[in-house]
């Protein structure tokens, strides 16, 4: 397992800021060093931490390679798709784009290929 600690250390810096606030808010009146380190701890998190802390860097990345990957796959089954037309097939396809604004739904072709 790969740990970044500066994620580590802003996580940690978290949960301490949480106790500090729930102590600070039990003892409303009890002093000004309770805020210094809700302050301090605020800086730190910030400065330590360059995303969230609960958003993973890998899973954004994964996120988009998958959606790249997935306008591939569709647009390779469509020029599949388009390259096994006969020449019937493929001159009322275009036929049917000149009419409509050059969109034809692609269930309809399915369908009429079945």
């Amino acid at each position: 397992m790969v740990s970044n600690w500066s994620r580590v250390i802003s996580t940690i810096f978290v949960w301490l800021m949480g106790v500090t606030i729930i102590h600070t808010t039990r003892q409303p009146f009890g002093g000004g060093f309770e805020t210094v380190m809700i302050v301090a701890m605020v800086i730190a998190g910030l400065i330590l931490s360059t995303r969230w802390i609960w958003l993973s860097g890998t899973h954004v990345v994964t996120t988009e390679k998958l959606a790249e990957k997935g306008k591939r796959g569709a647009s390779d089954r469509v020029s599949r798709l388009v390259e096994s037309l006969s020449d019937e097939e493929l001159a009322h396809l275009r036929a049917r784009l000149s009419e409509q604004e050059r969109m034809v739904p692609l269930e309809d072709l399915l369908h009429q290929r079945r």
